[in-house]
């Protein structure tokens, strides 16, 4: 069984905050690299994937590869553990995204 990611709940920008509000109404101040992985959880886009659009958008210095997924994965925990995404058990095995 694969899992999804599918975002929820909406993107705004007070002045210079970027928001994240999830669909009890409770906003979290999100820097620009977790609204670039949060704009992702799209359902589609598998974690391979994810890594590559977050090296070439952020070029974090020398970390490998394990360390992105990593990264990625603990931010899709937090977005889960704020009501911001939803992670989907699936039947499609072209659409992992947490393996």
């Amino acid at each position: 069984m694969a899992r999804i990611v599918v975002k929820k709940g909406e993107f705004r920008k007070d002045e210079d905050r970027l928001l994240l509000i999830n669909e009890d109404m409770e906003i979290f101040q999100a820097e620009e690299a977790t609204i670039f992985i949060w704009n992702m959880c799209d359902g589609r886009t598998k974690l391979e994937d994810m890594v590559e659009a977050f090296k070439n958008r952020f070029m974090l210095g020398k970390r490998t590869t394990i360390d992105f997924k990593g990264i990625i994965r603990q931010k899709i925990v937090d977005l889960k553990n704020m009501g911001l995404v939803d992670i989907i058990d699936t039947k499609e095995k072209e659409s992992e995204i947490l393996k």
